[in-house]
């Protein structure tokens, strides 16, 4: 797995200077069950902003606990239904 993009935006204003960081994950994982520590690592350490997973392999009965542990992030999934391969899954910190 490996990050896709770490963006840093910098507006200034007249008086104030506005700093937004944003860091974004990204990876095709090809079942991230069997991944789970190197995501965890991810959200828990790297701190990333928004996470993107393609090719989760997830399924209805994998529930968002086991992903997100510690409840830190608004977990959004698109199982495949019918197949063990595909889906989708994005985090967000909440």
């Amino acid at each position: 797995m490996q990050h896709l993009l770490i963006l840093h935006i910098t507006p200034f204003t007249d008086s104030s200077l506005y700093v937004f960081k944003c860091c974004l994950f990204n990876a095709q994982t090809q079942s991230i069950v069997n991944k789970l520590a190197e995501l965890h690592h991810v959200m828990y350490h790297d701190a990333c902003d928004c996470i993107c997973i393609t090719e989760s392999w997830l399924h209805p009965s994998i529930s968002d606990g086991v992903i997100d542990p510690k409840r830190e992030y608004s977990i959004v999934c698109k199982d495949r239904i019918g197949t063990k391969d595909g889906g989708v899954g994005t985090g967000y910190f909440s």
